[in-house]
């Protein structure tokens, strides 16, 4: 799994728009792993495909709890389209894949309180524009915050005085793998966390043939490399505990493309000892 380049912060005001088939989203994401939604995107020139993107549910209080709701990534480049409100100068929009949605009647969102208080004091979580960039120095914290969240509803709005640890150095916290969405076919959800954790670990240069992409191609900001799980988890069918220090390793795309021409997939072992002797893999 790629990092993303940039984040952004949507927002939703039900007080100005009704989301009218916002139940058949949250259905639709519980039930195939993702829906589409096109969404008001002030940043337009800057979002990219691919780009993180959170929503947060503002508004009044008799419209219920303010926070951040939903996650995805963007689809499509920016583009013009009337306003939502009808009356208003076409502006733009972009479509983003949302992967989680909670619904705030009935689970506990991130609340405005929370990120304020835990994530960033600084940071203006009530923009009036929508798709705001996110500051890359709490992007990590926020993501932890809402994996928290989102996986174990009610956790971290009622610990708001417990201290989180984004990445934790000891074994005292397990980083699930392997949670089964269905898309069009089965799809495995990557820790982002555990992808992290082990590139810290190993760095960014390729187990095997010791590549670090951002020596050979100097338009690269980032460091970028692929993580290959040790044991496969589409052959698991189900969540599983990650070791990220035992069992991911950093490999680059063309090692990582050729330990999965065969099946079962090619050991490092067997990858180091076929570059080393610049044998054919048959």
């Amino acid at each position: 799994m790629s990092i993303p380049k940039k984040t952004y912060l949507f927002t939703w005001n039900p007080s100005l728009w009704k989301w009218e088939d916002l139940n058949k989203n949250i259905n639709e994401v519980n039930n195939h792993g993702i829906t589409i939604h096109k969404w008001a995107v002030a940043s337009h020139k800057k979002i990219k495909i691919g780009d993180r993107a959170f929503l947060i549910k503002l508004g009044k209080k008799d419209k219920g709890p303010k926070g951040i709701m939903a996650s995805g990534y963007i689809e499509t480049e920016s583009f013009l389209g009337p306003h939502w409100n009808g009356v208003s100068d076409d502006i733009y929009y972009t479509v983003i894949a949302f992967d989680t949605i909670l619904d705030f009647e009935k689970q506990d969102l991130l609340f405005l309180e929370t990120l304020r208080a835990k994530i960033s004091k600084t940071y203006n979580w009530t923009p009036r524009s929508c798709g705001i960039k996110i500051n890359n120095d709490i992007t990590k914290l926020l993501e932890e915050f809402w994996f928290e969240i989102s996986i174990k509803p009610n956790l971290i709005n009622s610990f708001l005085h417990v201290k989180p640890s984004i990445l934790p150095q000891k074994k005292d916290k397990t980083l699930n793998e392997g949670t089964v969405k269905k898309i069009l076919i089965k799809r495995y959800e990557r820790n982002p966390y555990a992808r992290q954790r082990c590139i810290d670990h190993y760095g960014c240069s390729c187990i095997i043939c010791k590549v670090t992409l951002k020596s050979i191609y100097e338009n690269l900001d980032q460091d970028l490399i692929h993580v290959h799980h040790l044991k496969e988890i589409s052959s698991i069918q189900g969540e599983y505990v990650v070791d990220p220090i035992n069992d991911l390793r950093p490999v680059c795309p063309n090692c990582h493309a050729v330990i999965h021409q065969r099946k079962p997939a090619f050991t490092i072992e067997e990858m180091r000892s076929s570059y080393k002797n610049n044998k054919w893999f048959k």
